[in-house]
């Protein structure tokens, strides 16, 4: 497969090329991932014609957990939650974070088929009261 470029001529942002772009910054970071222990991940893209811009988060091995240990008491649960496991519509769902600003749903959970899958606060503490399975 031959390597997609943008062309040296100026041309408006669209979906194609910003691509090509999207995945060069996803390049270059990696030598900066590895050189200050951390991960990147791009959000989504906005743009227009003339302009582009993209969420950039950096994030230390932990980290997430370390935001859920400080976070998880405003929100009733325990700082040893992280990591259980609840059943809530016939799926089961691993609390693998918390999103302090994220107002209605800050708790962050993986499904089971790897969906991320946000909830409020008061449905995952009832999930974890009707039945734990990480054993606490």
């Amino acid at each position: 497969m031959a390597k997609r470029t943008v062309s040296n001529t100026p041309e408006d942002f669209n979906p194609r090329n910003l691509d090509v772009i999207r995945a060069d910054i996803e390049s270059a970071l990696k030598t900066v991932a590895e050189q200050h222990g951390v991960t990147f991940a791009l959000g989504n893209t906005d743009y227009t014609p003339g302009s582009f811009s993209v969420r950039l988060e950096a994030k230390r091995d932990g980290g997430d957990k370390r935001d859920f240990e400080q976070y998880a008491a405003s929100y009733g649960l325990r700082a040893s939650d992280f990591g259980a496991t609840f059943m809530y519509r016939n799926a089961k769902y691993t609390i693998s974070g918390i999103n302090p600003g994220a107002g209605t749903y800050p708790i962050v959970t993986s499904r089971e088929d790897g969906e991320c899958i946000r909830f409020r606060e008061d449905l995952v503490r009832e999930a974890l009261k009707a039945g734990r399975t990480n054993g606490n």
